[in-house]
């Protein structure tokens, strides 16, 4: 064989997400427009008019700018960092890739803080890292135990912790003082930490995580435009690091990895944050009006639960889950 995968390629079975499935809508005569979609967690407002009209005059007859410096400065500005620490990716799924490239591999250690995102185990496994799961128990409403956290640290060496909050899926928030000691327990064990806030807008707004940023030296923060903003076509989102690693970060970086649509659907919705902001609130309460209604159909064991989250998703607990979704698909409901 002319091309052989590494062995860790090998047994990789790449994770299942949401979205559309193109292909059998189109095997069942729908466009993705037909549906109603829970199955992505995404703003379920239509972008602001500035980012329509950005896309539009955008010129893809030239190479866009390899490094999204307008759109990096602009977050900058917004998140109270310098330039040379934001990294432009193609949303947080890139970030991962582009963490792993950098920094996982033969040797390296993780511990992903679960049950959470499925891409945060590749970004080390595919370079050859080990990585491993604390799960938190459904028992204890999906939060972590900070005692049971630094012991498993203090028992065995790791060299990244991958954290979501708001988590995917569970909906688990830490506010920022709890936040800070989970952090901390981590750092103070050797290990630094990912911080993935892909969906912290829709819990109320930006933590205080990048002001620690240059304290620590340990603290990676991802953040997605995908979701917040709307954007999941375009494919946006950024990480916000210490120089030397967002440097680290840049050198490999594939060229021209952020498209000219996405770099300027960035910069207009930076400028539209007013509405956002209206946008994230509404979905909260929308949010919070679902789980009401589901409350009352599922009002706990045996036939389910509904969990409390703190983010544009709910987590649902079906018994008999087979029938639901077979309803919810003939009614074009995809979750």
């Amino acid at each position: 064989m002319f091309f052989s995968p590494k062995k860790e390629h090998i047994s990789f079975t790449p994770v299942a997400h949401g979205g559309p499935d193109y292909r059998s809508l189109a095997e069942g005569g729908l466009r993705p427009e037909d549906i109603l979609d829970f199955s992505a967690s995404v703003n379920p407002f239509p972008p602001a008019g500035e980012v329509v009209e950005a896309v539009r005059r955008a010129d893809f007859t030239r190479y866009p700018d390899g490094e999204s410096a307008a759109l990096r400065d602009g977050i900058a500005a917004r998140t109270g960092t310098r330039g040379g620490n934001v990294v432009v990716t193609a949303g947080v799924s890139d970030a991962l890739r582009l963490f792993g490239l950098a920094f996982a591999g033969p040797g390296k250690r993780a511990l992903v803080m679960g049950p959470t995102y499925g891409e945060y185990a590749p970004s080390c496994s595919l370079f050859g890292a080990e990585s491993e799961e604390y799960a938190a128990r459904e028992e204890d409403l999906f939060r972590w135990n900070g005692e049971e956290l630094e012991t498993l640290l203090r028992r065995k060496r790791r060299d990244f912790l991958f954290l979501c909050n708001p988590n995917n899926p569970t909906g688990t928030f830490l506010a920022e003082a709890e936040l800070g000691r989970l952090v901390g327990t981590a750092l103070g064990c050797g290990a630094g930490v990912v911080l993935d806030e892909a969906y912290l807008s829709f819990q109320g707004g930006f933590s205080a995580a990048a002001k620690d940023l240059f304290a620590t030296g340990g603290l990676v923060i991802l953040r997605s435009m995908t979701k917040d903003y709307n954007l999941p076509g375009a494919r946006l989102g950024y990480i916000l690091a210490p120089e030397p690693v967002a440097e680290a970060l840049r050198r490999v970086r594939a060229p021209w990895s952020v498209n000219v649509f996405a770099q300027e659907a960035g910069l207009a919705a930076l400028e539209a944050e007013a509405y956002y902001r209206e946008t994230w609130e509404e979905t909260r309460i929308l949010a919070g009006k679902l789980r009401s209604d589901l409350e009352e159909i599922l009002p706990g064991a045996p036939e389910g639960a509904v969990f409390q989250g703190e983010a544009n998703f709910l987590l649902v607990k079906i018994r008999r889950k087979t029938g639901l979704l077979r309803y919810l698909a003939e009614r074009r409901i995809h979750v």
